[in-house]
Protein backbone atom coordinates (compact mmCIF):
# COMPACT_ATOMS: atom_id res chain seq x y z
CA UNK A 1 0.00 0.00 0.00
CA UNK A 2 1.39 3.25 -1.02
CA UNK A 3 0.90 6.21 1.50
CA UNK A 4 1.90 9.22 1.40
CA UNK A 5 1.26 11.03 5.04
CA UNK A 6 4.24 12.28 6.93
CA UNK A 7 2.65 10.88 10.60
CA UNK A 8 2.96 7.42 9.01
CA UNK A 9 6.63 7.57 10.21
CA UNK A 10 5.76 8.76 13.32
CA UNK A 11 7.42 6.32 15.61
CA UNK A 12 5.36 4.25 17.84
CA UNK A 13 7.27 5.37 21.40
CA UNK A 14 6.19 9.01 20.34
CA UNK A 15 2.38 8.24 20.45
CA UNK A 16 0.21 9.88 23.04
CA UNK A 17 -0.91 5.68 23.71
CA UNK A 18 -1.15 3.42 26.47
CA UNK A 19 2.26 1.29 27.71
CA UNK A 20 0.31 -1.62 27.15
CA UNK A 21 -0.41 -0.35 23.24
CA UNK A 22 3.42 0.29 23.11
CA UNK A 23 4.54 -2.66 24.61
CA UNK A 24 2.49 -5.19 22.21
CA UNK A 25 4.06 -3.03 18.74
CA UNK A 26 6.80 -4.07 20.47
CA UNK A 27 6.47 -7.46 21.12
CA UNK A 28 5.10 -7.42 16.90
CA UNK A 29 8.05 -5.29 15.65
CA UNK A 30 5.58 -2.59 14.88
CA UNK A 31 8.10 0.61 14.61
CA UNK A 32 5.73 3.09 13.27
CA UNK A 33 2.38 3.66 12.42
CA UNK A 34 2.61 2.69 9.00
CA UNK A 35 3.59 -0.63 10.13
CA UNK A 36 0.33 -0.89 11.85
CA UNK A 37 -1.99 0.48 9.16
CA UNK A 38 -0.70 -2.08 6.26
CA UNK A 39 -2.04 -4.79 7.74
CA UNK A 40 -5.74 -5.41 7.62
CA UNK A 41 -8.06 -5.51 10.79
CA UNK A 42 -8.22 -9.10 10.77
CA UNK A 43 -4.98 -10.11 11.14
CA UNK A 44 -4.10 -7.13 13.50
CA UNK A 45 -6.56 -9.08 15.80
CA UNK A 46 -4.57 -12.42 15.86
CA UNK A 47 -1.41 -10.37 16.59
CA UNK A 48 0.48 -11.72 20.21
CA UNK A 49 -0.61 -9.04 23.34
CA UNK A 50 -3.53 -7.91 20.91
CA UNK A 51 -7.09 -7.34 22.66
CA UNK A 52 -10.23 -5.63 22.01
CA UNK A 53 -9.56 -3.03 24.41
CA UNK A 54 -6.14 -2.53 21.74
CA UNK A 55 -7.81 -2.58 19.22
CA UNK A 56 -10.44 0.40 20.16
CA UNK A 57 -7.20 2.27 21.31
CA UNK A 58 -5.63 1.77 17.99
CA UNK A 59 -8.88 3.26 16.02
CA UNK A 60 -8.89 6.14 18.69
CA UNK A 61 -5.07 6.77 17.13
CA UNK A 62 -5.69 6.67 13.94
CA UNK A 63 -9.06 8.71 13.75
CA UNK A 64 -6.53 11.45 15.73
CA UNK A 65 -4.02 11.54 13.13
CA UNK A 66 -7.28 11.51 10.25
CA UNK A 67 -5.75 7.88 9.04
CA UNK A 68 -9.13 6.20 9.95
CA UNK A 69 -10.14 5.59 5.98
CA UNK A 70 -6.93 3.76 5.86
CA UNK A 71 -7.91 1.14 8.14
CA UNK A 72 -8.07 -1.92 6.04
CA UNK A 73 -11.24 -4.07 7.02
CA UNK A 74 -10.39 -6.76 4.54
Amino acid sequence: MELNYPVLEKTITSLEASIEFKEMCRINGFMTLSDIVELPVYMLEKKPGMNNHLLIEFFQITKKYGLEGMVREE
